[in-house]
């Protein structure tokens, strides 16, 4: 793993389980900033779409086969959408097909229902049927942090404040919402058409940088469960709240709004 062997410094991740095993046995590495969070008021960036034809009426009945992607975040996102609905992800079929495939694979039929992240949510709902949103399932709950290694947590430590105060600055500027300049650095970085863009859902960021504890030690329960983990990393070995406690006097003093 690269952050542990000090080849890389930072790294925006989903919540894996190999991560919180590396921190379990002793790994200098930390998150140190949460990333998407799935707030109940806000649009669906995270959620559930059925085949065409398959209607939210018939599908508790219909369905057989279920698109999840390799990672554990999504896989437990789907658990807990499904049990909403008073079903368990055990009794169907998992499908693990790369996101830029559902669409397709969707309308043709290879399976019944997908959970997808933007911009394939609104790419497969263009075919299928919206069914759930996973903010509903799994409210206030983040799925991803930044991850940082041994450098930016203690030899350079100051480095890895004003880093954080930049990325900090950049998630006050993307939260502003889909403005012309946000609309043409996100089309730069992902290549993505503007009208795309325009129309998907942009997730929400919390402005205080601070993490779902509870939502994180509740999802490590569901990977010890699933057997995908042994035991669940706790908050002083996954979350170093320093950094970003740090970067509010930065922000107070250079930019009063961003640390609101």
């Amino acid at each position: 793993m690269a952050l542990l062997t000090n080849k890389l410094d930072a790294a925006v991740e989903l919540f894996q389980a190999g991560y919180f095993g590396a921190m379990v046995r002793g790994g200098v590495m930390k998150f140190i900033t949460s990333t998407v969070s799935l707030t109940p008021t806000a649009c669906p960036y995270v959620g559930v779409v059925l085949r065409p034809g398959l209607s939210p009426a018939d599908a508790p009945r219909l369905m057989h086969k279920i698109r999840v992607s390799s990672d554990g975040m999504f896989r437990y996102l789907m658990s807990r959408d499904l049990e909403s609905q008073g079903l368990h992800l055990a009794s169907f079929e998992l499908v693990r097909l790369q996101a830029e495939l559902a669409e397709q694979a969707l309308t043709k039929g290879t399976f019944d229902a997908a959970i997808l992240a933007e911009p394939f949510l609104s790419r497969a709902t263009r075919s299928g049927t919206f069914w759930l949103r996973s903010q509903d399932a799994t409210p206030n709950v983040e799925i991803g942090g930044l991850l940082v290694g041994e450098r930016l947590l203690t030899r350079d430590r100051d480095v890895g404040i004003r880093f954080l105060a930049a990325y900090r600055r950049g998630v006050a500027t993307f939260s502003e919402g889909k403005t012309s300049a946000n609309l043409a650095a996100l089309q730069r970085a992902t290549g993505l058409d503007s009208t795309a863009l325009a129309n998907a859902c942009w997730p929400t960021r919390r402005a205080d940088g601070r993490m779902n504890l509870d939502g994180v030690m509740a999802y490590q329960q569901w990977l010890v469960g699933q057997k995908l983990a042994a035991t669940p990393a706790t908050p002083a070995q996954f979350w170093d709240s320093t950094l970003v406690a740090a970067t509010d006097t930065i922000l107070l003093r250079t930019s009063p709004r961003t640390a609101q």
